[in-house]
């Protein structure tokens, strides 16, 4: 029992844990204090005035204010308190800086936890400069205020976008504790873009599982893979690969890909966006929302989507009904906030 004891305390002080440094500190500052009582009764070692003296001195800040008068209490001073009082705070110092880097370290090599976050946008997959892109239009300010991101990935070892986003590295692309610590239960939406389309499936599946009520987009490369998922997870949003789609649509539509590109991108002019209509807002008709989003936000209404509904209704009929929970889709220079919309004024 002693022999584990003593191993202990050997390990503690080897070490210099902050337990052993807080039981060396206070067993310091207790028999400086005595000391100082024995040889300075009359001066620094009232209760009210040591501690105080104590950190000057530990610090080498030396005010000056209070010292010791006799010689031995100078002794004991030189000899005793500021070697150790000072090596002390120092050690102090550069324990609580290493700590910091550590902690540092640690989240840029994605063990960081992330599982208090709210309302934040998790990217799993990591693709290089198209996950930067996708990044920089997450983050355009332009496009409202930019979320916080995570980023998920097994493929790199260290965080690839520090300055932008959090890092989580994940053992596998199933990493249930890795998708806990990037607080996927809270996110707002998860974007899934792997390397491969049976990863982005596998992956969709297992977030699905842990996390089945987050908004899911995922991108694949081939649409039956996105029709399969679709099978098992109907609420997931999938974004194929449109090349081809944009290819043929240019080459019978001049500008459809610049066009297509403006729509996507929120640095190349006006842009999609889309917005809930809030509770409490009265119902109007499609026509009607048409031309006050026109006259009154300089905004181009292009369709709606109902909760009971996953396909949005492009270019609805006039006489469709608008009700509070209905999604709308719009082209703006910048997005609208729904709370800012007269809705009153456009059912009138």
């Amino acid at each position: 029992m002693y022999n584990h004891l003593y191993r202990r305390i050997y390990r503690h002080i080897a070490e210099m844990t902050w337990a052993a440094l807080l039981c060396i500190g206070i067993g310091h500052f207790i028999s400086s204090w005595l000391m100082a009582i024995a040889f300075e009764p009359d001066g620094i070692s009232a209760p009210d005035v040591f501690w105080y003296y104590y950190l000057v001195t530990a610090t080498t800040v030396g005010y000056g204010d209070f010292a010791p008068t006799t010689a031995y209490g100078r002794a004991v001073a030189v000899l005793w308190i500021m070697p150790g009082a000072i090596a002390l705070f120092t050690t102090a110092i550069a324990k609580g800086a290493q700590a910091m880097a550590e902690q540092w370290r640690r989240k840029l090599r994605g063990r960081g936890d992330y599982s208090m976050l709210q309302d934040h946008i998790v990217i799993i997959g990591w693709r290089g400069e198209r996950t930067e892109r996708l990044i920089d239009q997450l983050t355009d300010v332009s496009s409202g205020e930019a979320p916080t991101i995570v980023l998920i990935s097994s493929t790199v070892s260290q965080n690839p976008v520090p300055d932008v986003a959090r890092f989580i590295r994940a053992d596998n692309t199933s990493d249930v504790a890795a998708y806990e610590r990037a607080g996927m239960a809270q996110a707002n939406a998860v974007i899934v873009m792997a390397k491969t389309d049976p990863d982005a499936l596998a992956i969709s599946l297992a977030v699905a599982a842990a996390a089945p009520n987050v908004r899911l987009v995922v991108y694949f490369e081939d649409e039956r893979m996105a029709n399969l998922l679709k099978t098992h997870c109907p609420g997931a949003e999938t974004a194929p690969s449109l090349s081809t789609e944009i290819l043929a649509r240019t080459a019978r539509d001049p500008g459809s890909a610049e066009l297509f590109t403006m729509l996507a991108s929120s640095s190349a002019g006006p842009t999609e966006f889309s917005m809930v209509v809030p509770a409490g807002a009265p119902s109007l008709s499609y026509s009607a929302a048409l031309a006050s989003f026109k006259a009154k936000h300089e905004a181009t209404l292009l369709g709606m989507r109902s909760p009971d509904t996953m396909i949005p209704l492009l270019n609805a009929p006039g006489t469709a009904t608008i009700k509070p929970g209905d999604q709308l889709y719009y082209i703006s220079m910048a997005r609208i906030d729904a709370d800012t919309v007269d809705w009153d004024a456009l059912a009138a």
